[in-house]
């Protein structure tokens, strides 16, 4: 029998009764929910809360089918990893919330690593990767993409990040794409 802690969630969602986080038997509830699809309850901002991963979860990508293995993978980790330097300028800091950062600012530091998925280095086609793998990400909660402004956060995903995520990237964090001087704009 599948376990019961995602259909749980969906059932909570589907019927409207998601109760609010800061109710004690609606957070009872939210907690046990997500306890049965192994997750755990990160509060977020203002009385929010998302989903995250507990302390033991081996990754942040556990489960999710966001194993970097193929050329897309390799759109979606370079990709990730410029949102990661230009949203996150100071890594003594906590990466969520971070700051906004151009969507060109992004797309620059993703070409700065060379090849996308065969497409040559600064070239068209190399910005449609890295476009693409923006949306993409956006879908899964790992960046906010203001497509009005043409700014690009990060997203609550990232909030879910335990400690082991978090160090690792920190520790990442000067050899990620940074995003272009402001003189060489």
């Amino acid at each position: 029998m599948p376990d019961p802690g995602p259909a749980a969630l969906a059932r909570l969602r589907a019927l409207g009764t998601v109760p609010r986080p800061d109710d004690p038997a609606g957070s009872r509830s939210l907690k046990t929910a997500a306890g049965r699809a192994g997750r755990v309850l990160v509060d977020v901002a203002g009385g929010r809360v998302a989903l995250g991963w507990p302390e033991d979860a081996d990754t942040a990508w556990a489960d999710d089918g966001l194993a970097l293995r193929d050329r897309a993978a390799t759109r979606l980790a370079r990709t990730v990893a410029a949102v990661l330097r230009s949203c996150w300028p100071d890594a003594d800091a906590p990466p969520y919330p971070g700051g906004a950062a151009a969507v060109d600012d992004v797309l620059a530091a993703a070409a700065s690593l060379g090849t996308i998925g065969g497409a040559e280095e600064g070239g068209q086609s190399a910005s449609w990767h890295a476009k693409g793998a923006l949306v993409t990400l956006a879908a899964c909660g790992l960046i906010e993409l203001d497509k009005e402004t043409g700014a690009v956060r990060l997203g609550r995903a990232v909030a879910c990040w335990n400690d082991v995520d978090v160090d690792t990237v920190r520790q990442a964090w000067g050899r990620l794409p940074a995003p272009p001087a402001e003189d060489d704009r």
